[in-house]
């Protein structure tokens, strides 16, 4: 468990693998190319998940979980 706060995606928000490939353009601009690379792996993972369950796809729906 931690103390921080943890923002998550789920695969199924038809968002996801766009907000991946965008932390992963910025992980590139502050030099972090593995990490960006680990980004671009999730979004192809999110990207086939997508297109395996496409009934399962959908607009964020979700509201904010405070974490105190």
């Amino acid at each position: 468990m931690t103390d921080m706060p943890v923002f998550a995606i789920k695969a199924q928000d038809v968002l996801a693998p766009r907000v991946i490939d965008m932390y992963a353009a910025l992980c590139v601009s502050h030099g972090l190319e593995w990490q960006a690379g680990q980004a671009r792996l999730a979004a192809c993972e999110v990207r086939q998940w997508q297109a395996d369950n496409p009934d399962r796809v959908k607009i964020p729906d979700h509201a904010h979980v405070p974490t105190g």
